[in-house]
């Protein structure tokens, strides 16, 4: 069963979302990124937990490596 071995974040400017983000990245037991782009501001804590859970999931899940579909 895959596992997430570590998790990393990294912020910039989206030109695309013209907003500050946050990548936050999964990597599994294969060093295989997972992740998922939130938004900065208010709440960024409890939505950087629920983004780690979930790649955290999806990688349980035996999802392959790449940007993890959000639940909305």
């Amino acid at each position: 069963m895959p596992k997430m071995i570590t998790w990393s974040e990294r912020t910039y400017y989206s030109m695309d979302l013209d907003c500050q983000v946050s990548r936050v990245s999964g990597f599994d037991d294969h060093h295989q990124e997972h992740w998922i782009v939130i938004e900065m501001g208010k709440g960024y804590r409890d939505r950087r937990l629920a983004a780690v859970e979930r790649i955290m999931a999806s990688i349980e899940a035996g999802d392959p490596p790449g940007e993890v579909p959000t639940k909305e």
